[in-house]
């Protein structure tokens, strides 16, 4: 298992509200699902239904505000998954909430999330800005360390497991063969989330390609 220890760390030392941003499949749920206490995690789907990870139910709009609204000023942590779904109506929901507790909000929309840094949104100085890219190098290479493994081996392999969608692949072949692998297994995943990049950073993904 690879685990983000610098973002970790950097979260847990941060006292405000948290507001957790990246890529999608860059570990931004694993990370928070799996190594940070909470109360309270709900999650935001498509349609705008939310999902509470405690017992699997689903709830509506006003059972989640009214459920945040009292698990905050008591201390608890309560986490919004995809929290960009629900629209301009929950900033405005946080904004009037008096401030206590931990909040963590998580998004994979890039665009959206510096939007709300802008000098007239809403809630502009109340959270905490972590951005989560690829894993750090540092992080991959602690995890494949033991006794007899060949340094070159080990920096290779752990530049390329760097990007997270390696990691569910077995490391005990070469780098190159391995990279091959993710390639061929992943035609359609890449290009979409390239796509998906460009896109959230307001720029167009060109099909084309130039001769030099």
């Amino acid at each position: 298992m690879i685990v983000k220890q610098k973002e970790l760390d950097d979260i847990r030392s941060i006292r405000k509200w948290l507001l957790i941003s990246g890529r999608r499949k860059t570990g931004k749920t694993f990370l928070v699902e799996n190594f940070l206490d909470y109360d309270e995690y709900f999650f935001v789907k498509r349609d705008r239904s939310i999902v509470s990870k405690k017992d699997q139910k689903t709830i509506d709009y006003e059972t989640l505000t009214s459920l945040i609204g009292r698990a905050l000023p008591e201390g608890k942590t309560v986490v919004v998954d995809e929290f960009h779904r629900l629209g301009g109506d929950f900033l405005d929901f946080i904004h009037s909430m008096r401030k206590g507790g931990k909040l963590i909000l998580i998004s994979s929309t890039l665009s959206l999330s510096k939007s709300l840094f802008v000098p007239r949104s809403p809630i502009l100085g109340f959270f905490a800005e972590v951005p989560i890219g690829l894993i750090d190098l540092d992080d991959t290479v602690r995890a494949l360390e033991g006794p007899g493994i060949d340094r070159k081996f080990l920096v290779e392999m752990g530049m390329l497991l760097r990007e997270p969608l390696a990691i569910d692949y077995s490391p005990d072949e070469a780098p190159g063969k391995l990279m091959g692998k993710v390639i061929a297994h992943s035609i359609h995943t890449i290009p979409a989330l390239v796509g998906e990049i460009f896109s959230e950073e307001e720029r167009t993904l060109s099909a084309s390609m130039r001769a030099f």
